[in-house]
């Protein structure tokens, strides 16, 4: 079987989310590709000026592409489409991956602009009509998309995302000095994300400054401002916490676990989230977690963290007082479900797929 990937997404000097999703999947795919398999890497023609960014390896072939028009022979009996990207290649079976539909499932400009929303739903239901798998990051994404776009169920494969334990488990005994480079000591509440309208930061912070840890401790909101942020910069004039409230902008990769490590709890009601991984990376650092009721959360928390209605900053305030009061034996319990989720074992469903697909 030749594999073809869309990895335009790896294309990204501050990569985050679904880029985080390509490499680690590619990583874990690797060693488990079977004598007959290819793998081929295939890179927006837009993309070939930052082709110092693509990620190479002797394991597998790169090629940039154009539309359906170049390569002529792509070489590929089937193509995975990671993102939402749109290719109409020819006789080459397509899978495509939904991470979720929270854009078509709230008409709401705090989250993104019409247009954009607009844009979206065009984008989803082209690649939807045309795979021939779909892989959703949860149950509750693939109920969004039966629901809302009439699919037979037996196309739509769920294959939960992993966390990479390898940082969690390897200890990092400089952490302290990390912490120290941001103005912190541990006992924080720490948000990992883009300070947006989507990620509902504006109501975070003003559930903090509700909350009884606002006397004696710091809101880390760890990500670049992004959409409708500004919402939350003025949350944070308003309330008077510009000397509580710490925005880092984008953090690198060995900075993260530092975060985790020094964190008090992890807190995380956003307003919808297609899987979550920080939730399942707090946990594997013994962090105690608030997120929402709301999207995958209730789902990939499993009962291991505190959910809350992410609307009601009064909620949010007292569950920030209440996570804060996780016992070890629940900490523990988490960190147990966290190593439930590994990229060998989404690697390895995400081929069971593509062998059937084909």
């Amino acid at each position: 079987m030749n594999i073809g990937i869309e990895a335009s997404s790896l294309v990204n000097r501050s990569p985050t989310g679904i880029a985080v999703y390509v490499k680690q999947l590619l990583k874990a795919m690797i060693p488990q590709l079977g004598c007959g398999d290819g793998l081929r890497l295939f890179y927006k023609l837009t993309r070939w000026g930052q082709r110092d960014l693509w990620w190479r390896t002797p394991d597998f072939q790169v090629r940039s592409y154009y539309k359906s028009l170049w390569p002529v022979n792509k070489a590929v009996d089937l193509v995975h489409l990671p993102d939402s990207v749109i290719i109409n290649w020819k006789n080459i079976k397509r899978v495509i991956t939904i991470h979720d539909l929270l854009v078509l499932i709230k008409d709401d400009d705090h989250i993104a602009p019409q247009k954009f929303r607009d844009k979206k739903r065009k984008i989803y239901e082209h690649m939807i009509n045309s795979a021939d798998a779909i892989l959703a990051d949860t149950e509750t994404t693939k109920k969004d998309i039966c629901r809302l776009f009439n699919v037979a169920e037996k196309k739509i494969h769920v294959v939960y995302l992993g966390i990479d334990h390898q940082t969690e488990e390897g200890g990092d005994s400089n952490y302290k000095s990390i912490l120290s480079g941001y103005g912190l000591e541990s006992g924080y509440l720490l948000f990992l994300g883009a300070i947006s309208g989507r990620k509902n930061t504006d109501r975070l912070v003003r559930a903090f400054a509700a909350s009884k840890a606002v006397k004696d401790r710091k809101l880390v909101l760890a990500g670049p401002v992004s959409y409708k942020g500004e919402l939350t910069l003025a949350a944070i004039e308003e309330c008077g916490l510009t000397k509580k409230v710490l925005i880092t902008g984008y953090v690198p990769e060995e900075h993260v676990a530092a975060l985790y490590r020094g964190a008090g709890a992890f807190v995380f009601p956003t307003l919808y989230e297609g899987f979550g991984m920080p939730i399942l990376e707090a946990m594997a650092y013994g962090v105690p977690v608030l997120t929402s009721t709301t999207g995958s959360a209730p789902e990939i928390s499993a009962g291991h963290a505190l959910c809350v209605d992410p609307y009601r900053e009064a909620v949010i305030a007292e569950g920030i007082d209440r996570v804060l009061e996780t016992d070890e034996k629940t900490r523990a319990k988490a960190r147990a479900h966290s190593r439930k989720f590994t990229w060998d074992r989404c690697a390895g469903k995400t081929l069971d797929v593509y062998r059937q697909a084909v």
